[in-house]
């Protein structure tokens, strides 16, 4: 089930990234991902290291971040994505 489920939250992002961005940037609060997905926050502490390997390996990822709580836990992904693979809005 893990696999899947690192599957599906990062082509969630990715999707949803690459929708709605303006400028080829995007972020996603852990917190958020844990409603969304209904997981406990402890699956993403756990699987953190497979979903940004993930986030490596998807060709619309050009580089991401993340910030740390004081016990190092992560608290979001910060994606930049490729503009090529951007919807944007003409305006």
């Amino acid at each position: 089930m893990s696999r899947e489920k690192v599957k599906e939250i990062v082509d969630y992002m990715v999707s949803e990234g690459t929708q709605n961005t303006n400028y080829g940037c995007w972020a996603f609060d852990i917190p958020e991902l844990c409603d969304k997905f209904g997981l406990p926050l402890e699956w993403f502490y756990e699987h953190n290291d497979d979903i940004c390997r993930e986030l490596d390996e998807r060709d619309e990822v050009a580089d991401y971040e993340q910030n740390y709580d004081w016990n190092n836990h992560p608290l979001d992904y910060d994606l930049v994505y490729y503009t090529d693979f951007c919807h944007f809005e003409e305006v």
